[in-house]
C-alpha cells in the first residue's frame, strides 16, 4: 500500500508540473512583449513610408496623406493576429522545451527584459541604416551591374 501512495504521489507531481510546449510559447511571448510589439509594428513602418516620401519627394500634405493610408491598411486590414500566431508557431518548431525555459528565464531577468524593450529599436535603427546605405550605394551596383545586362540585352535579341 505504502508504494501504492508513492507512484500516485509521483504521477501528482509529473503531472502537475508538466506545462505544454505550447503554453511555454505562449509565455515566452508575454515575457517578450510580442504583442505590445506587433501594436507598436505600425512605427516599425516608418522608414519604407520615409523612403516612399523621399522617392515621390512628397510635400507635407501628400506626406500625410500617404502615412495615413498605410496607417488605415495596418490597422484595418493588416492581421496582427495572424501573425501574432504565426510567429509562435515559428518559436514552437525552432525550440525545445528546455531552450524554451531557458529563454523564459533569462526574459524574466532584468537584462532579458531590457533586451526585450529595447531589441526592436536597435533592429529597426540596424534597419535604416541598411536602408540608407543600399540608397547610398545604389547607384555603385546599377554601374555595376550595367555590363552584364548590356550583355544580356544583346544576347536575347
Amino acid at each position: 500500500m505504502k508504494n501504492t501512495h508513492k507512484f500516485i504521489l509521483a504521477c501528482l507531481c509529473t503531472f502537475s508540473v508538466q506545462i505544454s510546449h505550447a503554453d511555454k510559447v505562449d509565455d515566452l511571448m508575454e515575457v517578450m512583449h510580442i504583442k505590445s510589439q506587433m501594436i507598436r509594428g505600425f512605427d516599425a513602418m516608418q522608414p519604407t513610408i520615409d523612403m516612399q516620401v523621399k522617392q515621390l519627394s512628397l510635400n507635407e500634405a501628400q506626406t500625410e496623406e500617404l502615412t495615413r493610408i498605410y496607417k488605415e491598411w495596418f490597422e484595418n486590414d493588416y492581421e496582427q493576429e495572424k501573425v501574432f500566431e504565426e510567429a509562435k508557431n515559428i518559436y514552437r518548431k525552432a525550440f525545445t522545451d528546455e531552450e524554451l525555459d531557458d529563454l523564459i528565464t533569462f526574459y524574466k531577468m532584468p537584462i532579458g527584459e531590457k533586451f526585450a524593450i529595447t531589441f526592436p529599436q536597435i533592429m529597426q535603427a540596424n534597419t535604416i541604416n541598411s536602408m540608407k546605405e543600399g540608397q547610398r550605394s545604389q547607384a555603385i551596383l546599377r554601374e555595376k551591374a550595367k555590363p552584364f545586362l548590356e550583355k544580356l540585352n544583346k544576347g536575347s535579341e
